[in-house]
């Protein structure tokens, strides 16, 4: 087995060797290595052995002739959607080498239809049902809406993930029928953290007080009315939902549709 994918590294040797140089780059290149022995008919075991076999010295040939294939099939074939083979990876057993937030965090990552067809049939070792594969979806509208929800998951993660982008996540399903429900995103980011074990915190309640303001606002999408249902709140009912720990976000959405009812 291990014969088998060098022949295929020593064939692609002419590549430009370009490395990722960050943790979550290399599980990217842990993932496809791990696939690619697995498809050839290794085992869960062997896959797992082979792959850190082969990456064990960074330095070495072989290592760096795996990390430029699988530059060259995530950049050729997988339009750079390092997610989606990560989190597809996991489901087939890879033995995680990141944080466990980012590994659970990942392993919900759709599947493509590209990848369904690279790796089709392979093992599942979690027990998790391969996500289906949706198809491209050009609107912009989406982008956009995905594009905030991911950028503020990662503001409130608040932890260094090298080049981890949750928006390589796009073929999910949920998240479109959300944009297709008028969900909001950013309430959307804030149950996702949640939902995982990572709720934002403000330092006192003054700072929550303003987050507050600032999301009635938003929320409203008028400051008079806005200014008005802040004049409308509860002192003890407010500092309640601070020490409870409810995200503002939650609070002016409940508020403005009080209002609206």
């Amino acid at each position: 087995m291990e014969t088998i994918l060098i022949i295929g590294l020593i064939a692609f040797g002419g590549y430009k060797l370009l490395k990722f140089n960050t943790a979550a780059g290399m599980e990217a290149v842990r993932a496809f290595s791990y696939l690619e022995i697995l498809q050839k008919g290794g085992s869960v075991d062997d896959a797992n052995a082979i792959t850190d076999k082969f990456l064990s010295d960074l330095s070495s040939e072989t290592a760096s002739k795996v990390i430029a294939l699988a530059k060259f099939e995530y950049e050729q074939v997988h339009q750079g959607k390092k997610l989606a083979l990560v989190g597809y990876a996991y489901r087939q057993g890879l033995r995680p080498n990141m944080p466990n937030w980012y590994a659970s965090f990942v392993r919900r990552a759709p599947s493509t239809a590209t990848i369904e067809l690279s790796y089709r049939a392979p093992q599942v070792a979690s027990g998790s049902p391969v996500a289906t594969p949706a198809g491209a979806d050009s609107d912009a509208g989406f982008n956009a809406f995905y594009e905030t929800f991911a950028n503020e998951v990662q503001r409130i993660w608040g932890e260094s993930s090298g080049n981890f982008r949750i928006v390589d996540m796009m073929e999910d399903e949920p998240f479109r029928r959300a944009h297709r429900d008028g969900i909001d995103p950013l309430v959307l980011a804030v149950e996702q953290c949640e939902q995982m074990g990572k709720i934002e915190r403000f330092p006192n309640y003054q700072g929550y007080r303003d987050a507050l303001g600032i999301e009635l606002t938003r929320v409203c999408a008028d400051p008079d009315r806005a200014a008005t249902l802040a004049a409308q709140i509860d002192p003890a009912w407010l500092r309640d939902k601070f020490t409870s720990g409810i995200h503002p976000r939650r609070v002016a959405v409940a508020c403005c549709e009080a209002a609206a009812a």
